[in-house]
């Protein structure tokens, strides 16, 4: 699955706003920050979510990657139970 397919598949999942419970595999499908954002801002919709479970493996995500996610996790108001897998993942920080 692509990185725009994976963003596309959240926003239409986001029809099903009853949806409570979501687990997402995106392991190895070349996720980077940008694409991370994109999927993240999509998450508030999902007004009754109260478990995420997200797998990420293997993908290149930075800081503003993390930033954007963590800014957009927090809008989801009814979350209970959040799990990320995030092994061998690629994160880079610059320092300047």
């Amino acid at each position: 699955m692509s990185s725009e397919s994976a963003s596309k598949l959240v926003s239409d999942l986001t029809n099903s706003a009853k949806i409570q419970n979501m687990i997402l595999y995106f392991s190895s499908n070349q996720i980077y920050d940008d694409n991370l954002k994109d999927l993240s801002s999509h998450l508030h919709k999902f007004t009754n979510l109260e478990t995420l479970a997200l797998e990420f493996s293997v993908n290149s995500i930075g800081a503003e990657g993390a930033i954007g996610f963590s800014s957009a996790i927090r809008q989801c108001n009814q979350l209970r139970f959040l799990e990320l897998y995030l092994w061998y993942i690629d994160i880079y920080f610059f320092v300047y």
